[in-house]
């Protein structure tokens, strides 16, 4: 070593390396066995066998197997794009929206399926259940907070239903032929609906009626006009013949 300690830089420099490969090779297996099988099914020392460490190293960089999960999920793409996508135009998210409906469409594995069926085979686990919603949800609340409007929460939660239920109906329909299936007409919806979401904030409120809507009054009744509303309802007009008495009837004064 010269007396600048140039060596003993180096080998922090070696050692800050490893620990950061370590932890990868963790979370990529904790990634796999996580997206195959449910959490609590998953080891500890299954984890850590099948990155090639030690069982302490979770407890080391992680603090627990609930901790290493939460690493996990924060890795996940919809996680990953938060920052990018905060505060975004509609063209940048509608094309993010249809390129994350079209790898659920396409044929075979990939990573979107795999995180997919990581957060459905996960989600209902009491260990881990406080976890995968809030996370999910920050997702889209930061991917959509571009939209304009007073009810974004509203349409937020129905673009989150489009996405989400697409990607279930292909988990349930894994192990059929989806060979027929419009890929086209399925974007093609996808896009109509994002849009339309989208600029429902210009659109005029739901409290205001069209033009061509009848008017109503407080209680929900048509409203008709005000003299219409107010005025009392006229007399009928006795129309009965006078009931017989044996008496002429008496002359009109003035006669």
């Amino acid at each position: 070593m010269d007396g600048n300690g140039t060596d003993g830089q180096d080998c922090g420099t070696a050692r800050v390396r490893d620990a950061a490969r370590t932890r990868q090779r963790l979370l990529e297996a904790a990634f796999d066995l996580f997206s195959q099988r449910p959490y609590s099914s998953v080891g500890t020392r299954e984890i850590a066998a099948h990155a090639g460490g030690n069982i302490t190293l979770i407890s080391r960089y992680f603090g627990s197997k609930k901790g290493l999960f939460r690493e996990v999920l924060e890795r996940l793409g919809p996680a990953r794009e938060q920052e990018a996508l905060a505060g975004a135009d509609r063209e940048t998210v509608r094309g993010r929206t249809l390129a994350a409906v079209g790898h659920l469409l396409d044929p075979g594995e990939n990573r979107l399926k795999r995180e997919r069926r990581l957060v459905m085979l996960s989600m209902m686990e009491p260990e881990v259940a406080d976890l995968i919603p809030p996370a999910i949800a920050a997702h889209y609340d930061r991917s959509l907070s571009g939209m304009p409007g007073g009810d974004r929460q509203t349409r937020t939660l129905l673009v989150a239903s489009l996405v989400t239920g697409i990607g279930m109906a292909m988990h349930f329909f894994q192990d059929r032929d989806l060979t027929a299936v419009d890929r086209g007409a399925v974007l093609r919806f996808v896009e109509d609906a994002f849009d339309r979401l989208w600029e429902g904030g210009a659109e005029e409120s739901p409290d205001s009626a069209p033009d061509n809507a009848p008017d109503r009054a407080p209680d929900g009744q048509p409203a008709g006009k005000p003299d219409e509303l107010s005025a009392e309802p006229a007399a009928e007009e006795d129309l009965s013949a006078p009931e017989e008495s044996g008496e002429e009837p008496r002359a009109a004064e003035g006669r």
